[in-house]
């Protein structure tokens, strides 16, 4: 490990001082491990991380010889916050002395698929946590009802009802994976910001229409979807992003959507300008990027609707979330 601070991530070791820790710095955000130390080191981390529980631990290697277990975790009673990318790790018993105060777990594909997320079960007070490749035991999410964040990627699903009982989740991101039947999207928490991401095998998003608390809508790679659900009943929803959704040309549902502000659309250069004709002269709509992979299409999309597209600042749609 090498010292570099700035304000997102420290790691504490100097290349020529191994054997000595440096203290946190108060902007430390994230303090990453990419190999293994000593038990003495690891004691010593866990007492300068004591009084910092809103510092994110990161164990990250990608190399078999690198954290064989786990187990230095008992070193860190005071933690509340853990990412883990270590792809070789062979087991997650060292998972058991994690506090059951964490506030947020991230979990890393791993090579074996072995391991299994029931130790999530006795965390009730965690509010984020993203989920990579792993599905065994994947129900003991349900048991975080304070949740407020979730994320799986790469976690093929037969459907969302083990996600009802999270009365307080307000941020669903749905990534690869497979699902067919998301019907009871209604039904989960409070969902203000919802992404669907290059998901296999699904086809009807109508349950979206029912989701009266969302805000934000990320649909993306959806190879399969042709129809876009009804906005009708969206009253809070006024941000919009669709991109590379080659199987729909349909956008009239967006002109019912009574409160949107912000429409963006890219990577559609099998959409024509009259496919947005339905957007003239909308209540709401403030702001729009559209890319159709012409700048001859794009002009007539912006003569149409009045005012020019803006690419954001941002290309990450979770900047929206509040």
């Amino acid at each position: 490990m090498d010292l570099r601070l700035d304000n997102r991530l420290t790691r504490l070791l100097a290349p020529d001082a191994k054997d000595s820790l440096q203290g946190l710095a108060d902007d430390c955000q994230r303090v990453q491990i990419k190999s293994v130390m000593t038990d003495a080191e690891y004691q010593r981390l866990g007492r300068l991380m004591a009084n910092r529980p809103d510092v994110q631990l990161w164990v990250d290697s990608g190399y078999p010889e690198m954290f064989p277990d786990l187990t230095f975790l008992r070193h860190f009673q005071s933690l509340r916050k853990l990412r883990l990318t270590v792809f070789e790790l062979k087991n997650w018993d060292g998972l058991q002395f994690l506090p059951d105060e964490m506030e947020y777990i991230d979990l890393g594909w791993t090579r074996t698929k072995a391991h299994t997320l029931e130790f999530l079960s006795r965390f009730q007070n965690m509010r984020i946590l993203k989920v990579e490749g792993h599905t065994k035991g994947i129900d003991a999410v349900s048991s975080s009802t304070k949740l407020n964040d979730l994320v799986l990627r790469s976690v093929p699903l037969p459907d969302l009802a083990f996600l009802t009982k999270l009365d307080n989740l307000e941020i669903l991101d749905l990534k690869l994976g497979g699902i067919k039947d998301i019907s009871h999207l209604p039904e989960i928490g409070r969902i203000k910001y919802l992404e669907l991401w290059m998901i296999r095998g699904l086809t009807d998003l109508a349950p979206i229409g029912s989701m009266s608390h969302l805000e934000h809508l990320h649909l993306e790679s959806l190879r399969q979807v042709e129809a876009l659900p009804d906005m009708s009943e969206l009253m809070n929803l006024h941000t919009v992003l669709i991109q590379n959704l080659k199987g729909l040309t349909d956008l009239s549902p967006l002109a019912d959507a009574p409160a949107l502000r912000t429409l963006i659309i890219w990577d559609g250069g099998h959409l024509k300008p009259e496919n947005l004709e339905c957007l003239v002269g909308h209540p709401t709509l403030e702001k729009v990027s559209i890319g159709l992979g012409s700048d001859r299409k794009n002009k007539v999309i912006d003569e149409m609707l009045g005012f020019a597209s803006d690419i954001p600042s941002y290309r990450y749609p979770r900047e929206w979330c509040v």
